[in-house]
This record gives structure tokens, sequence and C-alpha cells, in this order.
């Protein structure tokens, strides 16, 4: 996980505090007191509850008076920041990117920097690839083998199941992307996916306490619906506990 100083946790929940943000493409630091005039950073959604591998994409507009941004290149690394008591500012990191494409607008003069993590391209890699993989082995080893084969990392986490024994190779056709084939297993385990801070992928619970301690919700008790007039998307009735709740 993560850590901050305790001066950034200071003045991020501070009554006023100033953010700040910067981007690196291509080892070029731009900052919002330059050119740097707006991020739009999407972790995606997902369409089920469980076993989703999101991709994240950031797009990022500079201002580009001087055509100087147009072949812009390489990784990209987001960071959002606090300004701290003293004047210093403390960044977090996203997750690593790379440059898609840039759109330049000579009017405007900005040049828009569309960028993707790198599990796009597990999309587009066929399990069917995969080297030869001497059984039995781990659940966990299989998925490690499955990020190398589309050009990430695991982060050597344990997820449920993570330990089970493959015998044999998954029923699959072949024709699965490795997307699919991480989107089932982050599903078999209850869990979603995405990459981390550290450009890796990391599997998390569906269900996850603030410590994050695993822990499984669930209303204990019987409980009855509470409401009035027909039930609909509209009217929706709300869960009660019924003693004990």
């Amino acid at each position: 996980m993560y850590s901050v100083t305790d001066g950034y946790q200071d003045a991020i929940t501070a009554p006023t505090r100033e953010c700040r943000s910067r981007v690196t493409i291509g080892g070029k630091v731009i900052a919002d007191d330059g050119d740097l005039r707006k991020i739009t950073y999407d972790r995606g959604g997902g369409e089920k509850l469980i076993g989703n591998i999101v991709s994240q994409t950031a797009t990022i507009e500079l201002v580009d008076r001087d055509g100087i941004y147009a072949n812009l290149t390489g990784d990209v690394l987001v960071e959002t920041g606090v300004t701290l008591t003293g004047g210093a500012v403390e960044y977090v990191p996203m997750a690593p990117l790379s440059v898609d494409h840039v759109e330049v607008d000579k009017a405007a003069k900005t040049a828009t920097v569309t960028a993707y993590d790198a599990l796009q391209r597990a999309g587009t890699v066929k399990i069917k690839e995969l080297p030869d993989i001497i059984y039995p082995i781990t659940v966990k080893t299989y998925l490690a083998a499955v990020c190398d084969l589309c050009g990430i990392q695991h982060d050597d986490g344990d997820f449920l199941g993570s330990d089970r024994q493959l015998t044999e190779p998954p029923n699959f056709s072949g024709e699965e992307t490795c997307r699919q084939v991480l989107e089932q297993i982050a599903e078999a385990a209850l869990c979603n996916g995405q990459l981390n801070r550290d450009g890796k992928l990391t599997l998390a619970p569906a269900w996850i306490a603030p410590d994050d301690a695993l822990q499984r919700l669930a209303v204990q008790g019987d409980t009855i619906e509470t409401g009035a007039g027909d039930k609909s998307p509209s009217n929706l009735y709300a869960l009660a506990g019924v003693t004990p709740t």
C-alpha cells in the first residue's frame, strides 16, 4: 500500500487546502503552474460486480503556444498533490501509463495527450500464445504467466484460491484474450483487478474493510423490506432489521 507523510494527511484533511497536479511525459515534467491545463483520469467501471480487470486512461490537456508538444511519446506519470505547511508540495502517483496519441489544436494552441495503461495490450494477446507450462502449478503461478505473456506483472499478492493446484491446463479454447483469462481468475477469487501505483496487477476482494482486512458484509438476523406504494426503481424499499438486527 502506498504511504503518505503525516504532513500530507494533515494538509489533505484541513478545512482549506491547495491541491496541485503535474504530469511527466517522456521524461518531461509539466505542472499546473506551467502548461498543464487539465487532467481527466478514468479508472473505468466494469460491467460486473466481480471479475472486472479495469484499464486506466488519462486525457491530458496542455497549453501548446509554440507547438512543442505534438510529438510527445513514451511513459506517462500522473501525480496529484497537496501543499504542505511551509509551502512544499507532496505528490501521490497514479498508475503508470503510456502515450497512445496526441491531438493538436493549432487555433486554440492546445495539445491533448491520450494515454493508456499496460492492460490495454492484455485485450489483444490470446492465451494460445502462452509458452508451454509444466504442471502441476498453482493458480497464482498461472496468473503470473498470463501477466508475463501480455507484458505486465502481478504484485505477488495472495487471493482466494491462489494456492490451488492446477494439475493440467485450464479448459480454454485458446482464442480467449489474456484479459478474459485474468477476468475469469479474478471472478473465481471474488476479486476485481487493476494496475497499482507501481504498474503491477492487483486483485482486490470485492469487499474490503477500511483497515484493508478482508471482511464479508452480511446482514445479521431477520430482515424485512419497508416502504409504501408499488416498489419500483423510482420507489425503492429499504431493508430493515428485525431483532436481532
